[in-house]
């Protein structure tokens, strides 16, 4: 299990050791939940060629949920991963979007003044993950390699 996870929508999960390392960090606005573990696929995902095009195998299906969907669950490999934690994130801020339809997720612009000063938080209508520059800092520091970072359109109101 990598230390932190992006699984869903809007949504990251991390390994105690990294929640242990975020309740260090001095970084704000966020608490801890929980993951409750029904369905764990045993897989060596650090044995794959993280630089290849294709994936080496790919499921009947095509789709990439079906690496997991379907199989049997693992319970050793549930308790061999530790606790998982969820982010619980404030969501309040608000997003502006220049036309109904968006073509670009630069499109969709973050209204500043509806930031409350958390260093990682949501916004509503989107799945975007915000971070402040201190936050993208940390995580460079403390999970390169594992999450990328985009600079966010934002637009006064």
């Amino acid at each position: 299990m990598p230390p932190i996870t992006l699984p869903g929508f809007g949504e990251i999960v991390v390994t105690e050791e990294m929640r242990q390392a975020l309740l260090r960090s001095g970084l704000k606005g966020f608490g801890f939940e929980t993951v409750v573990k029904r369905l764990i696929v045993r897989s060596d995902c650090n044995t794959w060629d993280q630089e290849a095009d294709e994936p080496a195998e790919h499921p009947e299906s095509g789709e990439p949920e079906d690496y997991v969907l379907g199989q049997p669950h693992s319970a050793e490999a549930a308790e061999e991963m530790g606790n998982l934690w969820a982010l619980e994130l404030n969501r309040d801020a608000q997003t502006r979007r220049e036309q109904r339809i968006v073509q670009h997720r630069r499109q969709i612009k973050l209204v500043r003044s509806t930031w409350q000063g958390q260093d990682i938080f949501g916004a509503q209508g989107v799945g975007f993950l915000y971070v402040t520059e201190g936050a993208k800092s940390w995580f460079e520091q403390h999970a390169a390699g594992q999450i990328t970072f985009e600079e966010a359109a934002t637009a006064a109101v």
